[in-house]
């Protein structure tokens, strides 16, 4: 199989997977391939991760890295394509499989990629230089194993994990669900003739406050970088996505936002209501050391 066949291999059963998720879910969308492939979490949409891990953190060439929850393989990828030594494990086997596509096509062993779960991470302690999470932690069982063993086998950590304060529900892409007890969200999803059963087995909200005292209590250091991250781009929008950025309208708006010294207060009222929580986490214990 060539490489054209083997990239529409991976592009179609991708779409598949994840067409068959919103089915279940009973979104809309989940017919329309154009809008599907936006949603893959392919290696391209991937590097903003790897440019902000390597802004905020350190230089990934060389270094040992863990995606859990990997996905489709994207972000693995990414981080090989970049020098990294990156693997990546997810719950879903079928998810997997797709990983294992993505592997073959760029020449990876595909032993990259394996099932796992994060309750228990069958490596030793600090093995990893890094561990990244990108909207996994609103679906583990048992969220206090599962930072326990993120701050065993790693020295750092990159979590990416929808806001509850946000008033957009990530999963479903309708308004108001976080606000809502988990009663009153499964009636307002049957009302809006969506399949609450994957809101009600499989995600549980969770605060910056929860996650960082979690982390703390695991010798680890923390720092939200979400309002520095949009801070950033309202200082620098050639930063934000071309499309937008690039929008007579947009620019005319962050110009007046700048001018009237407001974009900390912009940055401050989007990382609270914005629609994902952005953390880096350090292992105290080796910065003690290095001190």
């Amino acid at each position: 199989m060539d490489k054209d066949q083997e990239f529409k291999e991976l592009e179609e059963k991708s779409i598949e997977y994840i067409s068959e998720k919103w089915k279940i879910r009973g979104l809309p969308h989940y017919q329309d391939k154009n809008f599907i492939r936006l949603n893959v979490n392919d290696e391209i949409k991937a590097l903003s991760t790897v440019n902000d891990i390597e802004k905020y953190l350190f230089q990934i060439n060389q270094k040992r890295i863990l995606d859990i929850g990997c996905g489709l393989g994207g972000l693995v990828t990414a981080f090989r394509l970049k020098g990294a030594e990156a693997i990546g494990f997810d719950i879903d086997a079928d998810a997997i499989e797709i990983c294992k596509l993505r592997a073959k096509y760029y020449g990876f062993n595909e032993n990259c990629f394996f099932v796992g779960n994060a309750e228990s991470i069958p490596f030793p302690d600090k093995f990893f230089d890094l561990i990244t999470a990108s909207s996994v932690l609103e679906h583990v069982g048992n969220l206090e194993k599962v930072i326990e063993e993120i701050s065993r086998v790693s020295k750092a950590a990159y979590i990416v994990f929808p806001n509850p304060l946000c008033p957009r529900e990530a999963h479903y892409k309708i308004f108001w669900i976080p606000y809502m007890p988990k009663m009153l969200g499964k009636l307002y999803l049957k009302i809006r003739s969506f399949n609450p059963e994957f809101f009600e087995k499989h995600v549980h909200y969770v605060s910056i406050r929860k996650i960082t005292k979690l982390l703390e209590e695991n010798r680890m250091k923390v720092e939200n970088i979400t309002e520095k991250k949009i801070l950033e781009k309202l200082n620098n929008p050639s930063q934000i996505e071309f499309s937008i950025s690039h929008h007579y309208g947009f620019k005319k708006f962050i110009e007046t936002i700048r001018k009237l010294g407001l974009s900390k207060l912009i940055a401050k009222g989007y990382a609270l209501f914005g629609p994902s929580i952005i953390v880096i986490a350090r292992d105290k214990t080796l910065q003690e050391v290095r001190e």
